[in-house]
């Protein structure tokens, strides 16, 4: 099972990025469909906690192969611990090829990755960690929003900037390199 972990502060993308990377699968799965090598998508669960503006109504329908589960009151790290490691055992027992963690907002995500390693879904699993940071918000809230935020930085594979439009080069230029000093081997995208 491919595990793609999302995380970043209220406002900073999570729910879109998510959205773009189910796109990219039904485009890949489109285009195998049409002779092309490369075969059908595979169940796809995206497991939600977290309560932003964008949601994923209408993203699924009929014959889909996408499962959408919120668990938006509190955080799976510590207050739904329980909760969280009771549909991680429903999503083992459904099989998905591919599940998306949406996580809330001041979520560690060493601690989420530790409750699935103690159940043994990491090591059967390819995980990656996707953290999303708004330019307008990054220095800020690097200096004085504490550890949670630059834990989710340090732990990324990717870090996506986002709101970059009223950046100038120069701002955009000190995020990255403040982003590469918490994160040298993380791929820094910014958009």
């Amino acid at each position: 099972m491919d595990i793609i972990m999302v995380a970043g502060f209220t406002g900073s993308g999570k729910t879109k990025r998510i959205k773009e990377m189910m796109a990219n699968e039904a485009r890949q799965a489109d285009f195998a469909e049409s002779g092309h090598s490369g075969g059908k998508p595979g169940k796809i669960m995206v497991l939600v906690n977290d309560k932003g503006d964008e949601q994923y109504e209408g993203d699924t329908g009929p014959g889909d192969n996408r499962e959408i589960v919120y668990i938006p009151q509190g955080c799976i790290c510590c207050t739904l611990t329980a909760e969280f490691t009771s549909l991680l055992e429903r999503i083992l027992k459904e099989r998905p090829d591919k599940l998306f963690l949406e996580l809330a907002a001041t979520c560690y995500v060493q601690d989420v990755i530790k409750i699935m390693e103690d159940m043994k879904i990491i090591a059967n699993s390819r995980l990656k960690v996707v953290t999303m940071v708004s330019a307008e918000d990054c220095l800020y809230f690097v200096k004085y929003l504490g550890d949670f935020y630059r834990e989710q930085i340090e732990s990324g594979h990717e870090i996506f900037v986002t709101h970059t439009e009223e950046c100038k080069e120069d701002e955009l230029m000190e995020i990255s390199a403040r982003l590469m000093e918490l994160n040298p081997g993380a791929r820094i995208i910014c958009r």
